[in-house]
Formats: structure tokens, sequence, C-alpha cells
């Protein structure tokens, strides 16, 4: 469906994307994550052609972006991370006005169907500057499918937004898959791992991960890069002894007569070798699993890697 091979995108002498290669399959809902000034906007706005790329392709259903641009635009719905709204207008009449804008032969059936579809029915009448966040975030997404594109491409949809409205936007969205191939960039990681199909991590220009967030964190697993934790009773000097032979970087504590032993994001699965080494020892083993991690700690450990390797 989108497909980007090789693309650079400079702005002087700042490579803001440095030669990434990319595909999103249709129907899929995929996320870009990255911290500030990853290029994950930069990306998302070369997609919808909002700017050329340096060098590279982006192809659309098989068209080239700037070959067929007006074409690929017309298949596309975009919010940007600044919602384009005019607050002096109704929510009907902005939603009327943007698919003037686009030249999408529109009747009043059509905008409400938008609007029974984006949760706005009750909101039609509104002065979009009255509205909450929730609902102006609601508003844009509606000017985003007005055109009913095959893509739409949201960028930070839910930011400011309180808990609830997170919620239902992320519920908004997780709708559109079955009509829409969705990418969207946040900074809220929870969203992704309930909303999204796929995953894709940038640090500075670059992908440096690509995966389901199941298999993100599956990988984390099982020793790698997630904490071991060991309930072992004993002596206390010999656990801490054994405990030293695999790793430099744990705490221990006591509970209830027992010790608790947390070591730090081993390299590779040591459970069994811990495991073997303290019972040869005559340590009682209760308990030894790794501490699964949450996709935050995914994504942070992902780019302090890649950071510390260049």
């Amino acid at each position: 469906m989108i497909e980007l091979q090789d693309v650079v995108k400079k702005f002087g002498n700042f490579e803001a994307v440095k030669g990434i290669n990319l595909n999103v399959k249709k129907g899929e809902i995929l996320g870009l994550l990255g911290p500030n000034g990853a290029g994950k906007t930069t990306t998302m706005r070369m997609i919808t052609g909002f700017f050329p790329q340096t060098s590279g392709q982006i192809t659309i259903g098989g068209e080239d972006i700037f070959e067929c641009s007006m074409n690929i635009r017309k298949k596309i719905g975009y919010l940007p991370e600044k919602n384009p709204l005019y607050y002096d207008m109704r929510v009907y009449e902005y939603i009327e006005y943007a698919a003037k804008l686009k030249k999408v032969n529109i009747n009043k059936s059509k905008i409400d169907e938008i609007m029974e579809k984006t949760g706005l029915v009750e909101m039609r009448k509104r002065l979009i500057g009255n509205l909450s966040k929730g609902y102006k975030q609601r508003t844009g997404i509606a000017q985003a499918l007005i055109n009913d594109p095959e893509i739409l491409i949201l960028d930070e949809p839910t930011s400011g937004l309180d808990p609830r409205q997170i919620v239902e936007i992320r519920e908004l969205i997780r709708s559109f898959a079955v009509e829409h191939t969705v990418i969207l960039s946040t900074h809220i990681l929870p969203e992704v791992h309930v909303t999204c199909d796929r995953v894709v991590i940038m640090n500075k220009g670059k992908i440096i991960s690509e995966d389901t967030p199941e298999n993100m964190l599956l990988s984390f697993k099982k020793g790698y890069g997630s904490d071991i934790v060991i309930e072992a009773n004993g002596s206390q000097d010999k656990i801490i002894n054994i405990i030293q032979k695999f790793s430099k970087s744990f705490n221990v504590a006591e509970i209830d007569g027992n010790f608790k032993i947390k070591l730090d994001k081993p390299e590779k699965d040591i459970r069994a070798e811990i495991n073997k080494a303290l019972i040869n020892d005559k340590i009682d083993v209760l308990e030894i699993y790794s501490e699964n991690p949450q996709l935050e700690e995914v994504f942070i450990t992902l780019v302090k890697k890649e950071e510390e390797q260049v």
C-alpha cells in the first residue's frame, strides 16, 4: 500500500531522515514512535506530499507520490499535530468547508454520516472554540475523513487529552482499520500497544526497530532486556557470592525471612544457570522469573542502545 525506499530528507545541511525503508500494508494501523527530533513528523509529511523527499522514492498503491501527486492526495486524510481548526465556525460548517476545500461533492447525509462516525452529532451546531479538547480532535479527524480516504495519517492524535478522551479517540482510531490504512505518531506508549498492529521506532532520522508490539515485548522477556527476579531461602552471603558471578548490578532485599534478588537487565537469559548454581550450593530457590517490561522500557532501551552504538 505505502512503500518508502531509501528515503532521505535534508533541510540545508541537516539530515532529518536518513535513508529509511518502510512498508505499510492495506488496512494496517502503524504506530510511529520516537523522541522529539526523531523524524516522525517529517516522514509523515513526505508521505502526504506536504514536501518532497531529498532522495529515495515514496509510492502509494504503486504510484509515485509526486508523479501522481493530485491523484494520491485524494486518497489521503491528514490530521497534523496542530489541528487546523477555525474556532469561530460551527462544527457542521467546518466539516462542510473542509469538503469544499478538498473539492469533494458532498451532501447533508454524508456530513451526518461523518459526524456519526466521529461522535460529533450532538456538537454539530456548537462553535469549535467552545468545544473540549477531545471534541476538537474529533472535529479534526472528521476533516481528515471527509474525502473518504484510503489512508489516514494522524500526527499525535491524542496529545493533550485527558485519560477518558484518550480511550475514546483510541477506540475511534481502532474502528477505522476496517476501511482505512492508518499511520499515527504518538508519545503515549501504552496507546500504541492497544491500538497499533505494528510499531516503528525512529531515532535521529533512522528506523531502529520495527515489529508488532507483542513481539517487541516478547524479545525483552525471558531474560533479555528485562530484570530477573529471584526469591530464595538460605545464607545471604552464599546467595550474594553466587549472584556476583553472573551480574555486578543487582540488589537484595529480605522479606519475611526469604531473600528477593533483582538483577538489572542481563544481556542473555541466565535464569537456568543461576538456578543450577544456587541449588548446587544448597540454596532453596522459591521462584525465579523475568520481570516483564512495559513498552516504555523497550523504547528507552532500544533508543539508548542505538545512541551508544553511534
